[in-house]
């Protein structure tokens, strides 16, 4: 999947990903709208319903992330917890990183019920910004096989 740059802010990358993320939403919550788009003025795909609100962010180069490619989510909310869609999203994020060639699943500016969220399945803190959490995606995928979700 190189050479998929469109713009300086949108690529073909961002496109596939605006699609399958699209396709995942509607098939979890039985919705016919697609609530993902881009933000030009962010650089952040952004999903939001009364159900959800997701953020992502990728980065092909970034100082934060040692030069890594690196699928970042930037916000995950969903309005009922404990009911498996951060687990389940978890699990759809680490798939589409493998396809996209990410490196990196990354967490922004964790709270404590998302900390614990993703101590469970490996993300580490890093060190500056420390409310940040990262994970190879290749030990993620292991984790989540290995784990019992």
């Amino acid at each position: 999947m190189k050479n998929y740059r469109i713009t300086s802010t949108r690529t073909i990358k961002h496109e596939y990903i605006l699609k399958e993320l699209n396709g995942y939403l509607c098939k979890r919550f039985q919705y016919k709208k697609e609530f993902a788009h881009f933000s030009f003025s962010s650089g952040t795909i952004t999903a939001c319903s009364r159900k959800f609100d997701i953020h992502l962010r990728l980065f092909d180069d970034d100082k934060h992330y040692k030069g890594k490619e690196t699928l970042v989510v930037a916000r995950l909310f969903y309005d009922q917890t404990r009911k498996g869609h951060g687990t389940d999203f978890l699990k759809f994020l680490t798939q589409l990183a493998m396809k996209c060639g990410f490196l990196l699943l990354a967490f922004e500016n964790c709270n404590e019920n998302s900390r614990k969220f993703v101590k469970n399945f490996g993300l580490i803190r890093v060190v500056d910004p420390s409310h940040h959490y990262q994970i190879l995606v290749k030990d993620l995928a292991t984790n989540l096989n290995n784990s019992n979700y």
